[in-house]
């Protein structure tokens, strides 16, 4: 379908008209609907534990990152979403998978100064002595970003016994 306006009767069509014929018929076709995988990201942060069952079941891949190298477990990481982390992590999502800075899912509930998402991680058994691509731990990036401060005591309760400095 042509966009631009042809001559009638000898008149000439608009200036410019070709080239906006041109731009609308390179434009792409409306984007195709969000794969289960990517959802998945996106339940697992809005904290919508049925989307996330049901994008499960249907197979939506637990450990397919984003550009960033993000996966769903971040996602519900560093949001706070316990309870969708339990699932995927039941599911059985890689407590050690890491973006592209080398972050797990501790490095992010760490830095965001999500306990509970902490805890649920730390009883799956994820490592805490992990070091990033900087060599932080997820106990040192909390504390550059005054996790530690903010959460006081109920903080260093999320940690196991005998994890100390030593994290750092």
């Amino acid at each position: 379908m042509a966009l631009a306006t042809p001559a009638v009767h000898g008149e000439q069509a608009p200036p410019g008209s070709d080239k906006v014929a041109a731009r609308h018929a390179a434009a792409p076709a409306a984007e195709p609907p969000p794969s289960p995988t990517a959802e998945l990201h996106l339940a697992a942060a809005d904290g919508d534990e049925t989307l996330v069952r049901e994008l499960l079941a249907a197979g939506a891949d637990l450990e397919l990152a984003d550009s960033n190298g993000e996966r769903p477990l971040h996602a519900a990481a560093s949001s706070g979403q316990a309870g969708c982390l339990r699932l995927l992590l039941q599911a059985g999502a890689d407590t050690e998978a890491a973006d592209a800075h080398g972050h797990t899912a501790v490095h992010w509930a760490a830095a965001a100064g999500q306990e509970g998402c902490l805890r649920v991680l730390i009883e799956h058994g994820a490592q805490l002595e992990r070091r990033d691509r900087n060599g932080l731990t997820p106990l040192a990036l909390a504390a550059g970003k005054n996790q530690l401060v903010r959460a006081g005591r109920r903080w260093a309760a999320a940690f196991p016994a005998g994890v100390s400095a030593a994290y750092c």
